[in-house]
């Protein structure tokens, strides 16, 4: 099952189950959190491994939505920005080429199979385990018809969730930030469950 129909199948499931409420209407009013540089997993599943991390300096904090466990926005020259994302993927049964495809399919190149992912991928430490790390950039100008788009995409598995740790923007600015990036995929740290 693809990415997009796993995220719609849980949004229609979601829309589904806030009907059943017999009319009633509840408000609940929640203080906003102060983002913070070292942040960690909203709601997953009991057996997900919860996280923590270190931001890097210059990285501001955005709002998460959709899938995404947190989002961060980096600068760069003349206003351009790279977008920094981690999905946590829980007993999600894709091959991993299928997501790296998604992902490939962004900055449009072709597909890989699972038979092609040794040669394509880095071993990077994510945290204390071992993980891959995928490099793409576009042959096009996708960003504002100026830029190639670069995309940096780690990922891990641990326990039964598939951890996506993704960069993506313009070229240059994802080169530059590709440092940063590796540093921020060592300080995750993966706490136990009880």
């Amino acid at each position: 099952m693809r990415l997009w129909k796993v995220g719609t199948t849980v949004g229609l499931a979601a829309l589904a189950l806030m009907g059943c409420g017999r009319g009633e209407v509840r408000v609940y009013r929640v203080p906003k959190e102060k983002p913070s540089d070292v942040a960690s997993a909203h709601e997953l599943p009991a057996q997900a491994p919860r996280i923590t991390w270190k931001a890097p300096e210059g990285w501001e904090t955005r709002e998460a939505g959709w899938m995404r466990l947190v989002r961060f926005a980096v600068g760069g020259p003349d206003g351009q920005t790279a977008d920094v994302g981690v999905l946590p993927l829980t007993n999600a049964r894709l091959p991993r080429s299928e997501v790296l495809n998604m992902v490939r399919s962004s900055v449009e190149l072709g597909p890989v199979t699972e038979g092609d992912l040794a040669g394509l991928a880095q071993l990077v430490p994510i945290g204390s385990v071992q993980g891959e790390l995928f490099e793409m950039v576009s042959t096009n100008a996708l960003i504002e018809g100026k830029f190639q788009a670069r995309v940096l995409m780690a990922c891990v598995g641990h326990g039964p969730t598939l951890w996506l740790f993704k960069m993506a923007g313009p070229d240059a600015l994802v080169r530059e930030q590709r440092g940063a990036f590796l540093e921020f995929l060592k300080s995750v740290q993966f706490e136990a469950t009880v």
